[in-house]
This record gives structure tokens, sequence and C-alpha cells, in this order.
């Protein structure tokens, strides 16, 4: 007697109301129905326990779980109405698409891997748990089917997918996600569960290797071409608006924006064309090629930053599924427990990014670069040499100056913003050399790119930080794959956590450009009523929105809005079960046996907490491995400090030291006792 696989299958729903045994025949009631669903045009089909159990035994294990299995037979039934006959001719011809891709997939591998059609087809077979290609078949239609059927749902909902609930309340308008004690929690839909972002950036490529917390390596060259330290630092000065010259003045020309320096020089050549700007929207769970550093980092930013008694406090309170481990308090996260331990000692990822953060008392979180280190690294870029021409220590390229600098001042791992300090190589003063934050200059604060106030947002930093042209904040943050190495220059053009739209009220929200999240992300085009809109004079004008930003080219903005669309519609993987429930609260599906409904009901209810839980627990993982990557550098910039009594003799104790910076100061001369055996700058090849 042959049994049916998959424990949480279908047989669990029959058994409880066709009395099935443990064969693969069913007795049940052939006038009978499980449960009814109602179409738009009101006709009604009867789904009967033969129907669930015939797609049970008939679908090659493509789905198997109970819910699947009804969802499954809903869709498929929906298609065979002679009302879906378009639909379901277009699905076949999909269908059928997909077969002729797998069969050239098919001879495509047998050339590859010197194997046959009929082996690579097995394969095939095998990845889709069918037997055969009439299974196949059968399981690309339903796909496209679902897919159809899904997009429906997704055109009719997207508002409410976008939007979903407030804080698990029901929102008036969107009565989808709502909570409900027999289906399960609610959705908070795209913009609140997924907190997204519109992010400008410009890469700067280093040859550093990864991991190499101190004893990093940038290359220039000798030529005319700008080498990478020159490129670092006259990125900065630009950034700034200063004569890359000597970075201490304004620049005579007008100031270049954000987006046209990212045009210009950014190593990033995707989003260089667009100005800088990601090519999708930035989320907790897409996304998910950006680095920690950038991604995870600019969430910490934001978090901790952004909302603090100004624009909205949706940051703060919910920081412990944003940014889980930087709130302390355990007893206020309501969701999930979000404690999250780095080491058996208890410590938290909470103490990895703390509120002014300063390397000199070892503390980590938000960093902070002297703008004098980006002067520092221009003027030391190709000194290889001493004054005397020679290439001191067999050419150690570690004791560069321009590597030492590139060491301690921007191979960070943490978001950093940028101050308007000196550093100990701007005057020369060895005394002050181990100063990491350097010291407030006048010269550099009188640049443009620091006129703009940043001390509401920014408290614990007595002076302005770097800004663009356009007064945005400017993130730095040494990051990279196995592809690239690099530092990035992050502007946050539209934050997750502007919710309430930049703290406007709804008359200014009428009358300026300025967009809530749901406006700013709109699931129109300008050309459609639904894009929103101000006025001006009484003239009717368009708001500023993801999709016709950076573009006025209609093509460009079906392409954001496809984006948007997208990601709406797929961010959420319990999708099915809200659209089950919605069909059962406008009563288009009704169960005439209770127990199958309540089975269908329990599985809902876990797979949308699943759904949450392991979303949350990669979310937590990804920032427990960034934490630990933190900790690592710290240890290797603050423990082992290279010239606090130890010698660099090369050895297994000594190698990953950080150099002081007095060994770039004194480089050209290599005079005195830091240079003597002993001292702090010695080196033994």
């Amino acid at each position: 007697m042959k049994k049916l696989k998959s424990a949480l299958g279908l047989v669990g729903i029959l058994a409880a109301c066709m009395a099935l045994a443990g064969c693969n025949r069913a007795t049940y009631d052939d006038g009978g129905s499980v449960f009814t669903y109602t179409d738009a045009q009101g006709n009604v089909v009867s789904y009967s326990a033969e129907d669930l159990l015939e797609s049970y035994q008939t679908a090659g294990g493509s789905t198997s779980t109970e819910f699947d299995k009804v969802y499954e037979v809903l869709i498929r039934k929906y298609f065979e109405s002679s009302a879906q006959a378009a639909s379901l001719a277009n699905a076949k011809k999909l269908a059928t698409n997909d077969i002729r891709k797998d069969k050239e997939t098919a001879t495509s591998n047998a050339g590859t891997n010197s194997t046959t059609y009929d082996a690579e087809m097995e394969k095939i077979f095998t990845t889709n748990k069918v037997k055969n290609l009439d299974q196949l078949y059968e399981y690309h239609l339903f796909q496209e089917e679902k897919t159809i059927y899904e997009q429906n749902f997704n055109d009719s909902n997207r508002a409410a997918m976008r939007d979903g609930s407030t804080n698990g309340a029901l929102d008036s308008t969107n009565l989808l996600f709502k909570e409900d004690a027999s289906y399960g929690r609610a959705n908070k839909g795209w913009i609140k569960e997924q907190v997204p972002y519109n992010i400008r950036h410009i890469l700067v490529k280093v040859s550093a290797a990864s991991g190499a917390y101190t004893q990093g390596e940038i290359s220039e060259d000798t030529s005319s071409t700008a080498g990478e330290a020159t490129k670092l630092a006259t990125t900065i000065m630009r950034i700034a608006g200063a004569n890359t010259e000597d970075g201490k003045t304004n620049a005579t020309t007008n100031r270049e924006s954000f987006g046209e320096i990212a045009r210009l020089v950014s190593d990033d050549s995707s989003s260089a064309t667009q100005f800088g700007e990601l090519t999708e929207p930035m989320t907790k769970v897409l996304s998910s090629d950006l680095v920690p550093e950038f991604k995870l980092g600019t969430y910490a930013y934001e978090t901790l930053y952004k909302d603090k008694g100004s624009v909205t406090t949706y940051g703060q309170e919910n920081m412990a599924t944003i940014t889980p481990g930087l709130k302390e308090d355990a007893t206020s996260q309501t969701e999930i427990d979000t404690t999250q331990k780095l080491d058996d000692t208890g410590t938290t990822i909470n103490q990895f990014f703390k509120t002014g953060e300063t390397y000199d008392d070892a503390s980590s979180g938000i960093g902070q670069i002297p703008y004098g280190a980006a002067v520092a690294l221009l003027k030391s870029a190709k000194v290889t040499t001493d004054a005397k021409g020679n290439n001191v220590y067999e050419s150690k390229a570690t004791f560069y100056p321009r590597n030492i600098l590139f060491n301690k001042y921007f191979n960070k791992h943490n978001i950093c913003v940028i101050t308007p300090n000196e550093i100990a190589y701007n005057t020369g003063d060895t005394t002050k050399a181990e100063l990491n934050d350097g010291e407030y200059s006048a010269t550099y604060g009188a640049l443009s790119g620091f006129q703009n106030d940043t001390t509401a947002e920014l408290p614990a930093f007595t002076h302005n930080v770097l800004t663009n042209s356009e007064g945005q904040i400017i993130l730095a943050v040494r990051a990279g794959t196995s592809s690239y190495q690099g530092v990035h220059f992050i502007v946050v053009q539209r934050s997750g956590l502007d919710y309430y739209g930049n703290g406007t009220n709804a008359a200014a929200a009428e009358t300026e450009d300025v967009a809530n999240l749901s406006e700013y992300y709109t699931l129109s085009l300008p050309s459609e009523s639904g894009y929103p809109t101000y006025k001006v004079n009484d003239k009717t004008a368009l708001k500023t929105t993801y999709v016709n930003y950076n573009s006025q080219q209609s093509s460009s903005q079906q392409t954001r809005l496809s984006k948007v669309n997208s990601d709406v519609k797929t961010f959420n993987g319990s999708l099915s079960t809200y659209i089950f429930q919605d069909l059962v609260s406008s009563s288009a599906i009704k169960f005439s046996d209770s127990k199958v409904e309540k089975r269908i009901q329990s599985y809902s209810k876990t797979k949308r907490q699943s759904t949450v839980d392991d979303n949350f627990a990669t979310w937590c993982t990804n920032w427990k491995t960034y934490a630990e990557m933190i900790e690592q550098q710290n240890e290797a910039r603050t423990d082992k400090l290279f010239g606090t009594g130890s010698t660099y003799q090369g050895s297994a104790t000594a190698k990953d030291n950080m150099l002081s910076e007095v060994c770039a100061i004194g480089y050209s001369t290599h005079s005195g006792a830091d240079w003597q055996q002993g001292g702090r700058c010695y080196y033994v090849k």
C-alpha cells in the first residue's frame, strides 16, 4: 500500500473531514463540498474533497502543504471559468514557452556537462519535483496561473500592500492586512515592514585587502592619472566645495553637486550614470547585494540620529525591529526579544553602535573622519622616499605616509561622518599624533561644505559635519566584497523613517513639493490621475517622487515604477494567506466543513508568524555578523595600537598593529628616537 508523502500534506485536512484511510483511495460524500467560491461575476464553484485529493495525487509533489493545496485548487478552478478563457490561454502559452526554455537548457547543459539530453531533462524534473514532461507542463501552467492571479490581486490592492496597517491596528482605508484572531497577525505593509530608502553614493575603489583593518595599502600612480590616494582625498574636497590643490579654501567656481561628482568620479559605473543613485530602493529584505557596512551602517546612523525629537520618532519606537540590538532595554521590545549577544560575557550589539563615537576612548559606532586627513592624504599621496631620495625600509609600503593615514582615518568599517578637524600631519605636531578625531579647525570650518547646521541631527558634535551642496549629511564607510574594495560616500536622498512626510502638516503638503512616503513611492506614473500633486498659484504641479526623481523620461519612469511595484508585491512571503483571508472576509469563499476552515486558519497564523520570525532571524544574524566585524576592527585599532612600547619587528604579535601617525610625519627624515631600534617606527624586514 503506497503512502502519501508529506506529513503536512493534504492528508491532514482530508483525514479530519473524509475519514481518509492510509491508502490512496478515500471515502467521501460525492455530493458534498469542502468550500465554495463565488467569483466576481457571481458564479459559484464548489470544491469537493475529490478535487483536492486528485490535485494532491497528481501534482507531482510541487506543493505539499495543506494550505498550498487548497490555494492551488482555488486558482486552477478560477482559470477554468469561462470568464477567464483569455487568461487561461495566455497562461498556457507562457507554460509552453517555459517548456521550450527547459528543453533548450537541457540541450545546452548536455553539451557543457558532457551528458545526454535525457539526463539533463531528468535533473529538471527532479528540481521541480515532477516525473515527466506532462507533469512539468502542469507545474509551469500552475506557476503562470498563480503569477497572473496574484498580479491581478496586486493591481487591485497595491496601495494596501504598500501601506499595510499602522502598528498592528487597522487603517481605515486598508482593509486587507488587518489583524485577525483566526488568520493571524497584521502586516504593516511594505513601507513600515521594509523601511525603504532612496540612496545615492560615490564609490572610490582602493586596493587595500579585505580584513586588513590596520595595514591596508592603497596605490598611487606616479603618472598624470590620479591614483587611489589622490582620488580619495580630492573626492572629499570636491564634496566640501574646496580647492583641490590646498583643500583649505573654497573653490572659485560654482560648487559641484553630489550627483555631478558621482557621475564624474564614482567607480560604481551603474549608479554613476544615475548621478550616484542606487538602481532600486534599499530595504531590509531586498537589496541583499549591498555590503553590510553600507546597508546596516545607514540603518544604524538613521535610527540613532535621524528622528531624535524632530521629524518623527518612528525609528526610535521601532528600533527593536529596524536595528536589532541597538535598543538596550529589552522590556519595551514587544514583538521579539532582540537582545543579541556577541559573546559569553553578555555583551550586546548595542555597545558597538553608540552615539558620539571616538576611537580615543575605544568606543565604536558612528565614527568620525577629520577633513584634515583628506588634505594630508593628498599631500602625502606620492611620498615614497625620504629627504635624500632613499626608499626607506626597502620600500615597505605599509610605512608610506598615505597608508599610515589611510589606515588611521579612512579604513573604518563603521559608518562615519566627516568633521572640520585638522590632524597632526597638517601641522607637523607630533605631540598630538594619536588624537584620532583631530581638533577643530576654523579654516576647515569655513569651507562651504561645513556651513549647513547639522547640530540638531547630531547634537554630540559641537561643529557642523560635512554636507553636500544640497545640505545633506555625507556618510562615509570602508567596505568591499570579493569583487571590489573601496570607500563609499553616501547620501540618504529619502529616509525610510520619514513616514510622516518630513514633519509637514496636511495643509503644507497640499501647497509644497513634499511627499510622505506613501506618495514618494507612488504606484502611478506622472501622466496618471493617481500621481501625487500640489498647488502652485492655484495651478496643479507634480510632486517629486521616486518615480520621477532623477528622470523625466517616460521609459525610465516606467522602469522605476516597476521596481516599486515588484518590491511591494514580493516582499510579503505570506501574501497568499492574506489573499485567502480577504476572499473569506468578502464571503467569496465559504467553508462547508468547519474543521477544514480551522486547519486553514491555523496554518495561516503559523505561516505569517514563521515568515516574520525567519526574516527577523536573518536580519538579526546580519547585524550580529556586522557587529563582530566591528569588534575585530576595534581590537586591531585599539588593543594593539602600535607605538605604546612595542616595536615593529614583523613578528606574529606585532604585524597587525596600526602604525602611529608620528611615523608618517617623520617619514621624510626618519630621525629621532621613534626611528631608532626600539622606537615605534622602527622596522626590521
